[in-house]
């Protein structure tokens, strides 16, 4: 009788804990058909986004932000359907899948981000709010570009992210004597901090970002290409 009792906590413990883990599902355990999508590469050019499809992991951004100014000089607002992306062009228009449950949103791109290597879009309150993923704060997504904005863009690799800005300015020094001339530092306020991005370039086309990204990943392995 000991033993099951042991073997009853076990398994009651490890329902519990999966229900708080955050998961991304295998491709085979969602009901999205995936042959109907062709994941893009990044392109080659930096005018022909028509129909680039991404899958990663979305967030979301929200009250500390709002009212503030995007990159595209817009005033955030969180209850706009507006998004952040690290390459796409400003007013490019996206439908997001939450792979999660199936649910839709699209969004215009008006800010750039998200500023973690590994996700791919940061969705207004609003957004998220319309794909239920406001609990999670992420969820894995497909990405989809239904409305372009063709204008001419120029890219940067993020090398990092500083609370401390003589660590920021010697990142900075060393990308400009290494060659990239046109790199630059941004000072980013928040409500409760500052910090500077150092982002190297500048660079014309994704092409050469991509070469030059192979590089500096060697040197800063959570590098990562986004556009002006």
């Amino acid at each position: 009788m000991k033993k099951i009792g042991i073997i009853i906590i076990y398994f009651l413990l490890a329902a519990c804990s999966s229900k708080t883990r955050y998961h991304v599902p295998p491709i085979y355990k969602t009901k999205i058909n995936f042959s109907r999508y062709h994941i893009s590469p990044i392109y080659k050019t930096k005018t022909n986004f028509s129909g680039y499809i991404e899958r990663g992991i979305a967030s979301w951004y929200g009250p500390t932000f709002h009212g503030k100014r995007t990159s595209s000089g817009e005033i955030y607002n969180m209850y706009d359907l507006t998004a952040a992306h690290k390459i796409l062009p400003f007013n490019t228009k996206v439908l997001v899948i939450n792979l999660y449950n199936h649910k839709k949103v699209i969004v215009r791109i008006n800010d750039r981000g998200p500023f973690v290597k590994n996700r791919i879009i940061d969705l207004s309150y609003r957004a998220a709010q319309k794909i239920d993923m406001i609990k999670t704060g992420t969820a894995p997504v497909i990405i989809k570009v239904i409305q372009t904005n063709n204008s001419l863009e120029t890219f940067f690799i993020q090398i990092g992210s500083f609370n401390n800005k003589k660590n920021a300015l010697k990142v900075y020094f060393t990308l400009k004597k290494s060659g990239y001339s046109g790199s630059r530092i941004q000072k980013i306020k928040t409500k409760n901090k500052i910090f500077w991005r150092v982002q190297a370039g500048e660079f014309l086309d994704l092409r050469s970002a991509k070469r030059a990204l192979k590089h500096l990943t060697k040197e800063y392995p959570n590098a990562f290409i986004v556009a002006r």
